[in-house]
């Protein structure tokens, strides 16, 4: 059996659609709240729970399963550390207490490029953690590493980015949009997690997943509007408009 935290989210219906038109018997864990409307009609098993409630995620793990770890709090969703490591962190360490107890063959676990940054947000810092409870386990493990993923059904940066380009009368951009990114389709995204599956040769490794292309953020956001059909002006703003110093109000 393939067991699948966030199986509801956007890598989650297409690695679970795609596992089970191989012949993988799939059970996707969600939360009783989450849409299951792309898990419809796959011929995959739903278990409700939350990762934070031990109790559910034990129930619902299964004996020899391998686990794929896409549950998780994106810095889209929230900024909030504490809630981030309740979910990011907190809840893949009962996933793996689960793991040890049902003696799961292995888990294979996604994380994000952001986690080797210097400067690091909630979710960087909280994911980095995950990463380390993951290895540190005692559980066969293989961690991957994907850049901004992208294609039909999006969701996260590049929905956000989308929506955005789609809306608004001109394009934000913090900074001068030099920054470098290596997007990757989530078709490849799931190709290298159901390998990672098939393969022995995987366990306590971690890989990075990127597409062939580098472009900085101006292209990227050049390129979407190009596909979209839509010209709309970049404005670009200081970091400095973003990150302005509180005052000192000590003495007010």
């Amino acid at each position: 059996m393939i067991f699948i935290t966030g199986a509801s989210g956007f890598i989650g219906t297409n690695l679970a659609g795609k596992l089970a038109k191989q012949g993988y018997k799939v059970k996707c864990f969600v939360r009783t709240s989450s849409n299951i409307s792309g898990l419809k009609n796959l011929g995959v098993e739903i278990a409700y729970g939350d990762i934070t409630d031990k109790a559910s995620i034990s129930r619902a793990v299964g004996k020899n399963d391998i686990v794929v770890h896409l549950a998780a709090v994106t810095s889209e969703v929230s900024s909030d550390y504490n809630f981030s490591r309740k979910i990011n962190v907190v809840g893949t360490r009962n996933l793996l207490e689960a793991c040890k107890r049902k003696k799961a063959k292995k888990i294979i676990h996604l994380t994000s490029e952001s986690t080797k940054r210097k400067i690091k947000g909630a979710y960087a810092r909280t994911k980095a953690e995950a990463d380390e409870a993951v290895k540190s386990s005692g559980v066969s493990y293989t961690i991957l590493r994907p850049s901004i993923v992208y294609g039909a059904g999006s969701r996260g940066l590049f929905q956000k980015t989308l929506d955005y380009i789609e809306k608004l009368p001109f394009i934000p951009i913090i900074g001068a949009g030099k920054e470098r990114i290596i997007p990757v389709h989530v078709d490849d995204v799931t190709d290298a997690i159901i390998a990672c599956i098939k393969s022995e040769k995987t366990a306590n490794k971690e890989y990075d997943l990127t597409g062939a292309t580098i472009i900085d953020f101006n292209q990227f956001i050049d390129s979407i509007m190009g596909e979209l059909g839509i010209r709309k002006r970049k404005i670009h703003i200081p970091f400095s408009f973003i990150h302005i110093p509180r005052r000192n109000n000590s003495n007010l």
